[in-house]
């Protein structure tokens, strides 16, 4: 519009149009920040409404998993009416809380089944008709996912089941009661698939420390939902995607395990293997022994792994679990670690899995954590954070700060811990310096040195940065370069940090954006000296 060709503009005093002027170039100029654009969005490709650089009112938004949504958005967030479509072809129609699923909603999955109903904080919760692809329809309650409440179940084939439903089955259904007799044109026969994720099996036994109680994890799959597990007659706690877990009594020797899992048809797996609690014992090269024993006790060697590739509200990881079987692999086979690998695991699980660790360690002991998968950091508190599988986008109820990581370490007692952190944001605290060693003698008091004073150290991917998934043929960039280093240097007995400047650091950032870290891990009780790998002879 130009106020000299407008007859009303025209007509007004001089002063009263040079203030119209003002407002109208101010209005343009606050266009700049509301409206039809592209917003800052860090996981996709967005076009639409926009307000202050943010996804606001309508728009359409790409992701890089391949998942799309179309809809509202506020602050950054879908909220209200919209259709999200993932990649592998589910589709919701309906309001949005937050970036969750939360009103009423209509849910149509790959598979051909669907659901119609009410959904809170991603889940089916409350009111809702289920229908699958056979024909099967159940219409009532469902509480966090599974039906829950009053409710009817009827078959393609007639059958009926009506009543109070209590986690995926009504109530009156003894536990002792056999499995149910089910015409062949039924949609489940088959029980659930039981897989173990905590303990690495060799013809059915796993090695593990004598300690009062263990931490047992699986994976129980059925396509109907799992709605029991237990183990050795205890009833583990179970995730709607069939992950358990349970703390069991543990004895020196052999203890035998045996997993029940069940599935909503009452289809019933079985599942037995034994854990040999025993101490473990393992030799030195003669040479190192000699050098190190007069000075201080070496200890065992213990190591946390974590590598999780499955979240559960973030997009999925490539790479992160076969990271972490093969560091499992490698320090319990070469460097003669005993080790405790979780795989997906979500937040009560690592930290479970810390106090496992914690109780098995002595003062002489040496500790390694190895973490990988998502990452996170908060600027406006300038804080890190370990996003476990049930971490959800925007809600920090799940994350793992890495305050309380500092604060584990603090808690143990053992001589030397090393974390290798494998994930985006995981360099944080202040670096270290490489010592320069040239004679063998100089080489060994080095070596006696770092034993004896206790360290409390860090091995990041990158500093506070994101870092790549994959790259590394089959591995991430980071781990395939650390995996190799400590397959190939040529000796028996080093230092991480030697390691990390001899192996890692160039070739890491020859590869990728990223930049290594070694650090020290401020306010957990260093003293000087550092981690030291031990090959097996």
């Amino acid at each position: 519009m130009n106020p000299q060709r407008n007859p009303f503009i025209s007509a007004l005093p001089v002063s009263l149009r040079a203030v119209l002027l003002l407002v109208l170039l101010t209005m343009l100029a606050a266009g700049c920040a509301t409206g039809r654009t592209m917003a800052v969005c860090p996981d996709c490709t967005y076009t639409g409404d926009t307000q202050d650089g943010q996804m606001h009112g309508q728009g359409s938004a790409l992701y890089h998993s391949g998942d799309k949504y179309e809809g509202a958005f506020v602050q950054g967030q879908r909220h209200g009416q919209g259709v999200y479509v993932w990649a592998n072809g589910d589709k919701y129609v309906g309001e949005w809380v937050d970036n969750s699923r939360e009103g009423q909603g209509t849910m149509t999955f790959h598979t051909g089944d669907r659901y119609e109903g009410a959904w809170n904080n991603d889940t089916m919760h409350g009111q809702g008709t289920f229908t699958w692809a056979n024909g099967d329809q159940y219409v009532g309650s469902y509480v966090n996912g599974k039906r829950h409440g009053e409710g009817t179940l009827t078959y393609a084939d007639g059958r009926v089941e009506k009543g109070m439903w209590k986690f995926n089955k009504l109530p009156s259904e003894e536990e002792t009661q056999p499995p149910v007799t089910v015409e062949e044109n039924s949609r489940d026969t088959q029980p659930p698939h039981i897989r173990i994720t905590s303990h690495e099996m060799f013809r059915g036994i796993a090695i593990v420390p004598v300690v009062p109680y263990i931490l047992v994890t699986g994976v129980a799959e059925d396509p109907s939902g799992v709605s029991k597990v237990t183990v050795n007659g205890e009833t583990a706690k179970v995730d709607p995607s069939g992950r358990f877990s349970i703390k069991i009594p543990l004895v020196e020797g052999r203890n035998e395990v045996t997993v029940l899992a069940r599935d909503a048809f009452q289809n019933q797996a079985q599942k037995m293997f034994w854990l040999e609690a025993k101490e473990e014992t393992r030799s030195l090269p003669d040479e190192i022994e000699a050098a190190i024993e007069p000075v201080v006790k070496t200890g065992k060697y213990h190591a946390l792994i974590i590598g999780i590739n499955n979240y559960r509200h973030l997009p999925p990881l490539e790479t992160a679990v076969n990271d972490a079987k093969e560091v499992d692999r490698i320090l319990k086979h070469e460097y003669g670690f005993s080790t405790t690998l979780l795989l997906n695991a979500d937040r009560a699980d690592i930290m479970n899995g810390f106090n496992e660790v914690r109780e098995q360690l002595t003062s002489d002991d040496n500790l390694l954590i190895y973490y990988a998968g998502h990452g996170e950091f908060d600027k406006a508190v300038n804080k890190a954070y370990w996003l476990p599988v049930d971490a959800q986008p925007d809600n920090d109820t799940n994350w793992i700060i890495v305050d309380n990581i500092t604060t584990n370490i603090r808690r143990m007692s053992t001589r030397h811990v090393l974390v290798v952190a494998d994930s985006c944001y995981s360099g944080t605290l202040t670096r270290s310096s490489i010592t320069k060693l040239t004679t063998a003698d100089e080489k060994q008091r080095f070596l006696k040195k770092m034993m004896e004073r206790s360290s409390r150290t860090l091995m990041a991917s990158g500093g506070n940065e994101p870092v790549a998934d994959g790259g590394g043929g089959g591995h991430s960039i980071f781990a395939s370069v650390f995996l190799r280093a400590l397959r190939s240097t040529e000796e028996s007995t080093f230092t991480a940090e030697q390691l990390f400047h001899s192996y890692i650091k160039e070739a890491v950032a020859g590869q990728a954006q990223q930049v290594p870290e070694y650090n020290i891990i401020k306010n957990s009780g260093h003293a000087g000296g550092d981690f030291v790998f031990i090959r097996k002879p």
